[in-house]
């Protein structure tokens, strides 16, 4: 409406009609645009951003959220019924390992699982809801160590390394925990950890025994210590999952997609060698996610709960072990 001194005004909107918006502006200057379910959200030409520290619940007004993570916290999505079109995009922004989890209410799912992870600086997902279930558009996350093609698995193996690619070879340290990353689907049913040996076998070997973990190195399932097996060359190693933190079982279930770490320990007076994928003065050592050389001192598996120290990533040249999870 126009007042005597023609001065535009915009009165408060009614609610719209079904299949039409209201837009109106806010007494911030922001303009949003509210649907007939009433869900507020802004014009695209002004994002709100909110940084948040804790646990948070997103709220419809909001569009980028800011993460910094002094502590693994969750920031959770509204209900995707009725906000068809929402759009959020949440950002990790500090430089721990502290695991931004970004979750759903009522078993909604984003792309299929129940949550997604950022566990590393400036990893990011952007979502956008289709009505019942939140879509990801966009996101890098730096942690995804995803098979790169159909040679890289047989089915129902994930692997660290393509088996192609395992042409090499790295040398343990005895009493020490060998880590690296591999991606896992969420609900894979793991039941065996998988690695082999090159060119050297294992002497006067004590203690023998792989273990899997999250990507923040929260111990998940253990297998039996195989003390005095023997280990010889070019063998591949198939171990049975013995426990987890509930106790023993033969079987661990993932819970979200993305990447999980495999760790190795033997004591030994001669360790053997495993094959691995390998590289001299590789400019990508210092990258995330971290692997190499965690726990030492090492003898039985440890006792749940444990959590590995996190790896120094390899320096000078890059080892890359193949370990693989089968179900």
């Amino acid at each position: 409406m126009l007042q005597d001194d023609m001065s535009p005004q915009i009165a408060t909107p009614a609610a719209p009609l079904v299949g039409y918006n209201k837009v109106y502006c806010k007494s911030t200057g922001d303009i949003y645009i509210q649907n007939s379910s009433g869900l507020e959200q802004p014009a695209s030409s002004n994002w709100t951003l909110v940084s948040k520290s804790g646990t948070y619940a997103a709220t419809s007004s909001d569009s980028i959220i800011l993460a910094s993570a002094g502590s693994a916290f969750t920031v959770t999505l509204p209900t995707a019924v009725g906000a068809m079109g929402q759009i959020y995009t949440i950002k990790k922004t500090d430089v721990s390992t502290n695991v931004v989890t970004v979750a759903t209410t009522s078993s909604q799912t984003i792309d299929g699982n129940l949550n997604t992870l950022l566990p590393f600086q400036y990893d990011f997902v952007s979502v956008v809801s289709d009505g019942t279930n939140w879509q990801i558009i966009n996101n890098a996350v730096t942690q995804d160590v995803r098979h790169l093609d159909s040679l890289n698995m047989a089915s129902g193996i994930y692997a660290s390394i393509p088996r192609w690619a395992a042409g090499a070879s790295i040398n343990l340290v005895s009493g020490t925990l060998a880590i690296v990353p591999i991606w896992l689907p969420q609900g894979f049913v793991v039941g065996n950890l998988v690695w082999g040996t090159d060119g050297t076998a294992g002497a006067t070997l004590t203690h023998q025994w792989m273990g899997l973990y999250d990507s923040s190195y929260n111990q998940l399932a253990v297998t039996a210590d195989k003390t005095n097996t023997a280990v010889p060359v070019a063998t591949k190693f198939t171990w049975a999952i013995a426990t987890i933190a509930s106790g023993a079982s033969s079987t661990f279930t993932t819970t979200y997609t993305g990447t999980y770490f495999l760790g190795i320990m033997i004591t030994a007076t001669t360790m053997p060698n495993m094959s691995s994928a390998f590289g001299t003065v590789n400019p990508f050592m210092s990258d995330t996610p971290a692997f190499g050389f965690s726990d030492t001192g090492q003898t039985t598996p440890p006792t749940f709960p444990h959590t590995a120290t996190t790896p120094a990533n390899v320096s000078g040249n890059a080892r890359f072990f193949y370990g693989a999870a089968t179900a």
